[in-house]
């Protein structure tokens, strides 16, 4: 992603949606779908973790439909008074015409002002887009991210509008799953937000899975995100894993032996699949 600080100075940009974006969530897709022509998307970054989407992923996902993405380190602009990061803006886009923000975007020296104060510096239109709501719920990133730790998966997935996917690399498991239970990937990733612990019906790499996130309470005791690829016996070494969460099927809970965690496996299995193919028929 290209960084906003070294734009070319003779753009033709004339409309700019500023925020973090993170999640690109439904009311982050009104902001975006106020943007006209030569408009581009300033993602305001501070590279915190516990995010919905890394700054990879926003590019990924917006990289199409709008081509003009550019990042903004907070670092470089932290220090700015209102006044002057406005003045910034429109020395860097000259023709400058409309800036859309969300209801609860800040800007300036310690988030000191607001989306309103944004027409005491600029004297071209101003759109700020209100609180979106589902379902009565006020719809906000930090609200998903509650939800996905509490293991509410459809229904942060309804806020999102896609099915909250995480991505990390492959690493070496106990070994034990793909000898005495079923074969497994295991991953690491970092940065995202985790569901809670327990079991989901998932994607990895596309393909209908189940997946484990939680300490293995019936062997090692270790944490672990675990995910197997339903009706495969063997799993090809990956280097770089995609699990994409639909439902979660149930808690993490202790087994007395691993014939007993087997079985239970295997219901999770059936009951995985029935969750994703009756998605797929819906879709």
């Amino acid at each position: 992603m290209k960084n906003f600080l070294s734009i070319p100075k003779n753009n033709n940009i004339t409309n700019i949606a500023i925020g973090k974006f993170d999640g690109i969530h439904l009311g982050h897709q009104q902001i975006l779908d106020s943007l006209r022509e030569n408009s581009a998307i300033i993602i305001i970054d501070n590279h915190t973790k516990d995010f919905l989407t890394s700054i990879n992923d926003r590019f990924l996902r917006l990289k199409n439909t709008y081509p003009n993405l550019y990042l903004l380190e907070l670092e470089s602009i932290k220090h700015l008074e209102g006044s002057a990061f406005i003045a910034m803006l429109l020395e860097l886009l000259p023709k400058l015409e409309t800036i859309v923000v969300g209801y609860d975007f800040r800007f300036g020296h310690n988030r000191g002002f607001s989306g309103n104060d944004i027409a005491n510096f600029f004297k071209g239109r101003v759109i700020i887009i209100p609180q979106v709501k589902y379902n009565e719920i006020p719809l906000h990133s930090s609200t998903i991210k509650d939800l996905i730790r509490h293991g509410d998966i459809a229904i942060s997935n309804a806020m999102l509008g896609w099915n909250y996917t995480i991505k990390g690399e492959a690493i070496k498991g106990q070994g034990l799953a793909s000898q005495k239970l079923f074969a497994t990937l295991n991953i690491q990733t970092s940065g995202y937000v985790l569901p809670s612990s327990g079991v989901y019906a998932s994607l990895t790499d596309d393909e209908m899975s189940v997946s484990f996130i939680g300490n293995r309470l019936s062997t090692d005791k270790q944490f672990a995100i675990e995910t197997h690829i339903i009706g495969k016996a063997h799993i090809p070494h990956k280097h770089s894993i995609r699990i994409t969460f639909l439902k979660k099927i149930r808690d993490n809970r202790h087994f007395s032996d691993l014939q007993t965690l087997k079985a239970q496996i295997r219901q999770d299995i059936a009951q995985a699949k029935e969750i994703l193919e009756s998605s797929f028929h819906k879709s």
